[in-house]
């Protein structure tokens, strides 16, 4: 198959027509693509902060929480051993003397 001259100027001015259109349809793309890219990085980085944000204000609630159960704690517990004494035989188990302190015996 054989090209005539003016099939082939025709061409040769097509072609080029078209490769201005690949090239502006390709940085179309591209511009598009890079904005994609920056809302996604911008959306990121504000959903990093706004995470960051409810995990400071949770931790502070849940610290608070276990300030208080250890405060009961400690309030509990000097209750109890203020009216309790350890066994003095060893074994471990808590007694209640209520007698203890109120008495004073002297020996001669």
């Amino acid at each position: 198959m054989t090209i005539r001259s003016m099939d082939m100027q025709v061409v040769v001015q097509k072609a080029g027509e078209v490769a201005r259109v690949q090239a502006a349809q390709q940085q179309d793309q591209q511009a598009r693509q890079q904005e994609f890219m920056h809302q996604i990085q911008e959306q990121t980085a504000r959903n990093t902060k706004t995470v960051n944000a409810a995990l400071r204000s949770e931790k502070k609630i849940v610290h608070e929480k276990q300030e208080k159960e250890e405060q009961k704690k400690k309030n509990k517990m000097q209750g109890r051993n203020s009216n309790r004494e350890k066994d003095p035989e060893g074994t471990g188990k808590d007694f209640v003397d209520k007698n203890r302190g109120s008495n004073l015996d002297i020996l001669a």
